[in-house]
């Protein structure tokens, strides 16, 4: 994932201002919202430079972004002071951030190999309370293999 990793950190300030003027997920986001519980804890996984994360904090959410691009982090905590982000990988154990009422991954699993896949899944089991969801967003594809973690699925 060094690649990837070189990429975003790249291409971070073009992310910005493409995707923060652009809301076209708020109406998924919602949808979600309705799954989890008023003000949620949300973790924002794969979070970009925040710009989904600034909109579900207006949505009364408590949002911590994760992502493995320091430049990404750097722009997301310039942008949005009042949201907590962390530099880090989605196939590292970032449990130290507590239970989380849900965890979005918005085109972040795109960039896991399907050997790896169980490994990001069982991640983000940690980091769920037992009642907690999770939103996935993928563009397009085929799918990827099911983990048995995947207990509450919602399609929106």
């Amino acid at each position: 994932m060094k690649g990837v990793k070189e990429f975003y950190d790249k291409t971070a300030v073009k992310w910005a201002d493409k995707w923060y003027e652009d809301d076209s997920m708020l109406p998924y986001i919602k949808e979600f919202f309705k799954y989890l519980p008023k003000n949620p804890k949300v973790l924002d996984l794969c979070c970009g430079t925040g710009y989904e994360s600034r909109r579900m904090k207006d949505l009364g959410a408590k949002v911590i972004g994760i992502d493995f691009s320091e430049e990404s982090i750097k722009i997301a905590k310039e942008k949005n002071p009042d949201i907590e982000f962390v530099e880090d990988n989605m196939l590292n154990d970032y449990s130290y951030l507590g239970k989380f009422d849900g965890c979005t991954v918005i085109a972040g699993l795109i960039h896991i190999q399907n050997e790896k896949l169980t490994r990001a899944f069982n991640e983000i089991h940690k980091i769920l309370k037992n009642d907690g969801y999770l939103f996935v967003v993928v563009k397009e594809g085929k799918g990827k293999s099911a983990s048995p973690y995947l207990k509450q699925c919602v399609s929106l």
